[in-house]
């Protein structure tokens, strides 16, 4: 999954790996948590990496809805995009 994390994000190199791999551990756990299952079926894992992905893009800006400078607005979303979260839904079990 680190591999595909990196094609994901643009890295060519080795020199954030063991960043990557702690974000590809959140998002496991994420996966596992909100699923209510014990580990990742073949079929999410490339929603696991797209979590990872969410995660790494949201570093250092956690929880800002909107930021303006010079002239350049961004805003961010609160949580993750309904497209993950509905791939996530159909696999989730009642606990």
């Amino acid at each position: 999954m680190l591999e595909r994390l990196k094609v994901k994000l643009g890295i060519k190199n080795n020199n954030d790996d063991e960043l990557l791999l702690l974000y590809l551990e959140d998002a496991i756990n994420y996966v596992l948590n909100y699923c209510h299952i014990a580990e990742v079926p073949k079929k999410l894992e490339s929603t696991v990496i797209d979590i990872a992905v969410v995660f790494y893009n949201k570093s250092g800006v956690e929880g800002q809805l909107s930021h303006s400078e010079g002239g350049i607005s961004r805003g961010y979303t609160d949580g993750l995009p309904k497209s993950i979260v509905s791939i996530l839904k159909t696999e989730r079990r009642l606990q």
